[in-house]
Formats: C-alpha cells, sequence, structure tokens
C-alpha cells in the first residue's frame, strides 16, 4: 500500500482515479487506515466481485478505462511507487482516452 500510495500522490490527474478494494472485515480495515495514512479510498466488498475482477492473489492490481474495460492486471507485489510505475500508468491513460 505505501507504493501505491507514492504512486497516487505523484499524478494529478483527472483521468486516473486509484481506489482500494478489500473483502477483510470493517474493523481491521479501519484499524490499518488508522495507522497508514493511504489518501486512497478504500471501499469494502458486500458480495462477490464481478468475474474479471475475482482476485487470484494478494495483492492484484487492476486498471480499468472510464468505460468499464479492464485494461491492465497484475497479481503479485510491483514497485508502483518508481517512475516507470508513474509512466506506465499516464502512457494507458493517454492510450485510452483517445
Amino acid at each position: 500500500m505505501p507504493g501505491i500510495a507514492k504512486l497516487y500522490n505523484s499524478l494529478h490527474d483527472p483521468r486516473i482515479v486509484f481506489v482500494a478494494l478489500t473483502d477483510d472485515p470493517r474493523t481491521l480495515v479501519d484499524k490499518f487506515l488508522s495507522q497508514n495514512k493511504i489518501g486512497i479510498p478504500v471501499y469494502l466488498f458486500e458480495q462477490e466481485p464481478p468475474t474479471p475482477l475475482s482476485i487470484q492473489g494478494v495483492p492484484t492490481t487492476y486498471i480499468i478505462a472510464a468505460d468499464g474495460k479492464l485494461v491492465y492486471m497484475h497479481t503479485g507485489a510491483l514497485n508502483r511507487d518508481d517512475n516507470g510505475a508513474k509512466a506506465h500508468v499516464l502512457d494507458l491513460a493517454a492510450q485510452v482516452s483517445k
């Protein structure tokens, strides 16, 4: 989460929105958020996610276009707070917004 938070804070682009999703209990999420100021909206699953967003492992990263199309998915650790990650997200945003 710290890497995602850094990437989120470094991108100030209206085409890009970050959300964190979890099926963890609210008490656990609230405790985590009180100890870690990530600044990203966190949503709790109240039901199973749609099939394209089913979780294969933790963490799973999805990039979804404004039209709802899944344009990127990765399961497992990623370095999300480097310049390469930022460039990749900006490139996807540019491609999708054409």
